[in-house]
């Protein structure tokens, strides 16, 4: 019996995914593999107080020292949220695998209010994105935004302790650990309200190009969902073109629908008050170049 060995960050979101992803592997496998899941820190683990994205922000803070341990033989695969990949990959990896997405929508969660609509003037919402606050201040310009950090218990801790209104977190993290309870309010909110970041609500699968490992790698690719994939790369390839950073409120995300895709995309320059807002359906024979388009637009701004 092979080990494999499944890296992943320190976290109960982080942890559950990697479960995930071994019980997948492990019902087509038969009992070929037994795993060890390794739990490493990132630099953005380490430091969850400050907001990455008033250091310069990059995406990487909380996957380079994974793959750092992948490049020194110290895990066989690795386990990311695609909304945390930064889009150029370390040379000789690449992402083998992507499961079936979970709703990509942002969730609304609060002790006191049922949904953002039903939030008293000048409520206070923790969050320390800037995506999620560009659209909060479009639908709601009297909200006050806090800036939190954390994982998802933290995050719910602060709320109580910090007496805000609500916090916005991706919506698939608590569904996950299942923390979609009756005690406390929960909103998914609509993609036409708030696009999400690119591969948001998906989980991928890292290796290096130089695993030798067929089995292993032929089972990543069968539990792989074609149509996740296609929509997180289309994303990620948007990003890597318009050169995005997370210092810069950008959402984009992709819906594909047979032969025709959705391609919803948000990006704003507040220092010289300019702003992309674009929502089309197309064929997906033209969604390359509308991609290239998009990102020379963002490049230009």
């Amino acid at each position: 019996m092979l080990k494999i060995r499944v890296g992943t960050r320190d976290s109960m979101l982080a942890i559950k995914q990697a479960k995930i992803v071994i019980k997948k592997i492990s019902k087509i496998s038969k009992g070929a593999f037994k795993f060890e899941i390794v739990k490493i820190k990132t630099i953005g683990d380490k430091n969850n107080e400050e907001i990455i994205s008033d250091k310069g922000g990059f995406k990487g803070v909380f996957t380079k020292e994974i793959q750092d341990a992948m490049q020194r033989n110290e895990i066989d695969i690795a386990i990311h949220s695609m909304k945390d990949l930064q889009v150029n990959m370390p040379d000789g990896s690449e992402v083998v695998s992507i499961l079936p997405r979970d709703p990509s929508n942002d969730g609304f969660f609060s002790d006191k209010w049922p949904s953002i609509s039903k939030l008293p003037h000048n409520a206070k919402i923790g969050t320390s994105s800037l995506r999620r606050k560009m659209f909060l201040q479009k639908i709601r310009p009297d909200i006050e935004i806090i800036p939190i950090r954390g994982n998802i218990n933290t995050r719910f801790e602060k709320m109580k302790n910090m007496d805000l209104d609500g916090i916005i977190l991706s919506y698939c993290g608590p569904k996950r650990l299942k923390m979609l309870k009756k005690s406390r309010f929960s909103e998914k909110i609509d993609i036409s309200i708030m696009t999400p970041s690119p591969g948001q609500g998906a989980i991928g699968i890292e290796m290096l190009s130089s695993n030798t490992n067929d089995l292993l790698r032929s089972i990543l690719q069968k539990i792989s969902c074609k149509k996740t994939f296609f929509e997180v790369k289309k994303e990620r390839m948007l990003a890597r073109l318009a050169c995005v950073f997370c210092q810069m409120p950008f959402a984009c995300n992709v819906k594909k629908y047979g032969e025709f895709v959705e391609l919803r995309v948000n990006f704003e320059n507040d220092k010289l008050g300019k702003n992309i807002a674009f929502n089309e359906k197309m064929g997906i024979n033209t969604l390359d170049a509308k991609i290239e388009d998009i990102a020379k637009l963002i490049s230009e701004i």
